[in-house]
């Protein structure tokens, strides 16, 4: 681990101020807690933990073009809107519409492919800047759909909302989306919502964490 603070990078998360207390360590462009000083072994499996991954890349398309432009780097193509795939570099493509992807970094290594997103023309479609727009929060935890039920009012049990499934709804007030893609056998969900609301969902999204003992954690709680 490389120590870092936030003031190290242009980039920061929109909440990076709540994270006092935290111990840093320097990802590619920003800093990313790595742990909470005193919080000890947080379990991401039992009781659940709240991650900001905010200052990890991502980015976005729409045009018809998006196909083929990720097919050109050898990304997949999730067959239908509201489905993500995993790509082997770790990076997931979340098909958002019929012609609209995003795609989310490795949480715990750069993905190549999303660094060669930019260095081609293509007049088929068109970038979104998803990494200013919106946050990006991982929870964990035995207990997901039960404590998202507090939040959001889609049905997000496993029998409804398996990996793979992506849900475009509300979230504590706050439109979000909610993609359900596991770390090898730890259940995750990734939210991603408007940078500008991204303390209050914080804040929302801990207290419904509360009841079952999940806590907000840095990075370094994730299996390798």
């Amino acid at each position: 681990m490389t120590a870092a603070t936030p003031d190290t990078f242009v980039r920061r998360s929109p909440i990076y101020r709540l994270h006092a207390g935290s111990v840093w360590q320097a990802g590619e462009n920003a800093a990313i807690v790595d742990h909470y000083a005193g919080n000890d072994a947080p379990d991401p499996t039992g009781a659940g933990v709240l991650i900001d991954l905010s200052p990890l890349n991502r980015t976005g398309m729409r045009g018809v073009g998006a196909q083929a432009l990720l097919g050109g780097l050898g990304l997949p193509f999730p067959a239908q809107p509201n489905q993500a795939e995993v790509h082997v570099s770790g990076a997931i493509v979340a098909r958002l519409g019929k012609t609209e992807c995003w795609l989310l970094d490795n949480l715990l290594a750069p993905a190549a492919p999303l660094q060669q997103l930019g260095s081609g023309n293509n007049t088929d479609c068109f970038p979104l800047y998803c990494q200013d727009t919106h946050a990006w929060f991982v929870i964990t935890g035995s207990h997901l759909p039960e404590m998202m039920a507090k939040v959001c009012g889609v049905d997000l049990r496993p029998a409804a909302f398996g990996p793979g499934a992506i849900v475009q709804s509300s979230i504590a007030r706050i439109n979000g989306i909610i993609i359900h893609q596991p770390l090898g056998d730890l259940p995750v969900f990734h939210v991603l919502a408007d940078s500008g609301s991204a303390e209050y969902l914080w804040g929302a999204l801990l207290d419904a964490m509360h009841e079952y003992g999940g806590v907000a954690a840095g990075i370094d709680c994730l299996p390798r």
